[in-house]
């Protein structure tokens, strides 16, 4: 029942309708922030993905993340010369005989470019390049490849070897 003597509902305060205005401004800017910024706060905190799935309505999945390149051969192999190759005289001339390895210590199987070593003085001078022959074209994770090259005419100077893997691109 409806009672005719009851006082009309009170209009609501100025400091109440200000509050409500302020709090639906803080509201819109929140929503315009989380817009704006949306890349920015998905790379700081991933788990608000989920939040502008339910906003775009969809339902969340996984973000694709491109996958990272494989190591390049220098980043993944390890190689191994033995510190003590073995000479031996012929004739005028030196041969040398260098042991080595290679360890693949990624985790992902690695494509061998062609290894080279170089003959070097003291001075690290360049004095003969030679070419590995490897058996292996691929290394998978953990595997060693082992190797042994001889080198004759070898440069009676030579007091260091050095590697390097070969470009296969045409930035030579």
């Amino acid at each position: 029942t409806i009672e005719k003597d009851a006082p009309p509902p009170a209009a609501p305060s100025a400091l109440v309708l200000a509050g409500w205005g302020l709090w639906l401004l803080f509201l819109i800017g929140i929503g315009t922030a989380l817009l704006a910024f949306r890349p920015t706060m998905e790379s700081l905190w991933p788990p608000i993905g989920g939040l502008y799935a339910i906003l775009d309505g969809r339902q969340e999945t996984a973000r694709e993340t491109p996958a990272p390149p494989p190591p390049s051969a220098e980043e993944a192999i390890s190689v191994w010369l033995d510190p003590r190759p073995d000479w031996v005289e012929s004739g005028d001339a030196w041969t040398v005989t260098i042991r080595g390895s290679l360890t693949n210590t990624a985790s992902v199987s690695i494509d061998l470019p062609p290894l080279l070593l170089d003959l070097v003085d003291a001075d690290g001078k360049r004095l003969k390049r030679v070419q590995v022959p490897l058996d292996a074209h691929r290394l998978p994770p953990g595997g060693v490849e082992r190797f042994t090259v001889e080198v004759p005419e070898a440069p009676a100077e030579t007091t260091g070897i050095s590697h390097l893997w070969e470009q296969t691109t045409d930035d030579q």
